[in-house]
């Protein structure tokens, strides 16, 4: 046994005991955090969150705990690197997000829980890395206080209104586009708005791209029989450019059907090639089975043939 197991073992194993983490988190939890604390309800959990690559040199020992009559978590890191780990706060954050993801799968109904880690250093050096996950941001430290863990952003599609969409035409058209289930009663308002709209994009070569995407979805990804006809019905409004291309993505489309019918007719085919084969194979086996005094019963049992099958071998 190596000297960390040995540490970890000791400290892991002493941790366990209620008595002695409670005076340990006594002795180095801030004073406005223990307020909040029942010790009393202090239970020892049996998940550990670490990466394997860090199981040498890391042990951890949780508690759940009541913080402020809601289950929160006590998370003691003992940590004894040879080395100071500068990614040590990004660390805790990873560790600290998996033990609250396994909450949420464990107590599903519940809200997610306060964790505060503490972790023991051990190394052989002064302890000189971060504690502070915003300092690993460099330059964007600001940046990243201000951003990160916030309220994230929203775009509720379903809360769009057209003609608000309308006045940015290019991100609009595509929110519009990802609109088509409200439209599933007004499909033709849907197609001729999409298609018009595309339309006014037609002279922007670098967008070529952007119009192939869409033609592709609206022709490919949500095309029924109704929705095919007010395409068509439509594309007579449209400027000849995006007309052809409509009609260049038609053809592909009925080529790729004939193609893939092709496919799954030569697959029957295969499919009842290799079934005539095999019954064929079958009934060779089962005629010298029956000329060599087998019975029929197991003849039958073995070679799986009908009794008109064997009949017709007689």
């Amino acid at each position: 046994m190596t000297i960390h197991q040995a540490e970890d073992k000791l400290f892991k194993k002493a941790l366990e005991i209620t008595e002695v983490v409670r005076v340990f988190l006594e002795a180095h939890l801030p004073e406005g955090l223990l307020a909040q604390i029942d010790l009393d309800t202090l239970e020892l959990q049996k998940n550990t969150f670490i990466d394997e690559a860090y199981k040498a040199t890391e042990a951890d020992v949780i508690y759940s705990v009541a913080l402020r009559g809601m289950r929160g978590y006590i998370f003691i890191l003992l940590e004894h690197q040879s080395s100071v780990d500068p990614w040590l706060a990004f660390r805790i954050l990873v560790y600290t997000v998996r033990l609250m993801e396994h909450h949420r799968r464990q107590y599903p109904k519940e809200p997610l829980p306060v964790v505060y880690p503490l972790v023991v250093y051990n190394g052989k050096r002064v302890w000189h890395a971060t504690k502070d996950l915003f300092k690993l941001f460099g330059k964007q430290e600001e940046l990243a206080r201000k951003l990160f863990c916030q309220p994230f952003a929203l775009l509720d599609l379903n809360r769009r209104r057209y003609e608000e969409l309308k006045r940015h035409p290019v991100s609009g058209l595509l929110e519009f586009a990802l609109q088509f289930r409200q439209y599933r009663e007004e499909l033709f308002i849907f197609c001729e708005r999409l298609l018009a709209w595309l339309d006014t994009l037609s002279d922007q070569t670098e967008l070529t791209g952007f119009r192939t995407i869409l033609l592709n979805y609206l022709l490919r990804e949500v095309e029924g029989d109704e929705l095919s006809l007010h395409v068509h019905q439509v594309s007579e409004t449209l400027s000849e450019k995006l007309r052809s291309e409509l009609m260049t993505f038609e053809q592909q489309i009925r080529q790729e059907a004939l193609q893939l019918g092709l496919m799954q007719g030569l697959e029957r085919g295969l499919e009842q090639g290799l079934e005539r084969g095999a019954k064929r194979r079958a009934i060779e086996i089962a005629r010298h089975m029956l000329t060599n005094g087998i019975n029929r019963t197991d003849v039958k049992r073995m070679t799986q043939l009908s009794d008109e099958d064997l009949v017709n071998l007689i």
